[in-house]
């Protein structure tokens, strides 16, 4: 669905501007203002949604070892990748996009990191849940040859936005680019 590719790739470079502005903002008001954009995207009304990245700003005259290591991240930065949108029938929101993406790290080799759950609301689209790759099992579900506790088997977590519970049928897959992490890469093949 082409409304949801263009709200994500608009996500996506807000989400990179907020970012970039924790560290290259010239002032609080401004930083405050990509925060205010990044805020756009997120549907408040079903619980807190953050990005790690976008609680503190940090005044480009400080010169403490923690702002030039934040400096050096944002270096090893660029826009994250969406690698693929499932969309589903879901029985609270009907039309439910999944949207993986990557981190937006300038690592080799890329991977699924998050998952951004975009439906439609009275103010358009909106993410309105949020759940990263489980970091004990790193997204496979597994731990050895148990299913992994932390997640349930399902290597995910939510971490912010409404409870979606069973996410419902498949009503279309869009890939856009295929990530290279085995793991990643076989559920990206996988539909």
């Amino acid at each position: 669905m082409e409304t949801i590719t263009t709200f994500m790739r608009a996500f996506i470079a807000a989400d990179h501007a907020a970012r970039r502005a924790v560290y290259c903002a010239p002032s609080e008001e401004e930083f405050d203002e990509k925060v205010r954009a990044l805020d756009a995207f997120l549907d408040e009304g079903q619980g807190a949604m953050e990005f790690p990245y976008a609680w503190d700003f940090v005044d480009p005259s400080d010169q403490s070892d923690g702002a030039a290591t934040g400096r050096r991240m944002l270096a090893a930065t660029r826009p994250r990748t969406l690698f693929l949108i499932r969309h589903y029938d879901h029985r609270e929101f009907g039309a439910l996009a999944r949207c993986y993406v990557d981190s937006g790290m300038a690592w080799p080799g890329t991977r699924y990191m998050e998952s951004l759950f975009v439906a439609a609301t009275t103010e358009g689209p909106r993410i309105v849940a949020v759940w990263r790759v489980c970091v004990t099992c790193r997204g496979s579900g597994r731990l050895g040859d148990d299913a992994c506790s932390t997640c349930g088997g399902t290597g995910w977590e939510p971490a912010g936005g409404a409870t979606l519970g069973e996410l419902g049928r498949i009503t279309e897959v869009e890939r856009f680019e295929a990530p290279t992490d085995p793991t990643s890469r076989a559920d990206y093949e996988k539909d």
